[in-house]
């Protein structure tokens, strides 16, 4: 499981999608993982529709890393 902070941001939302798919290589891996299971935080009140229109394993919790 990964966990994604700022995720309901522009670049947040595109990597959840990518690591929800599959696809998401780590550094020097020439294969693809699998698709993986994501855990997106966003601070109350931000717009996280984006993130729930991602088809694949994305959970939503809300919440201050401050």
């Amino acid at each position: 499981m990964f966990l994604l902070t700022g995720a309901p941001g522009w670049l947040g939302t595109r990597l959840a999608r990518l690591m929800a798919s599959g696809g998401f290589p780590l550094p020097g891996d020439v294969s693809p993982l699998p698709p993986q299971k994501v855990r997106c935080l966003a601070i109350p009140g931000a717009d996280v529709s984006a993130l729930r229109a991602i088809s694949g394993e994305v959970e939503i919790v809300t919440g201050d890393v401050a």
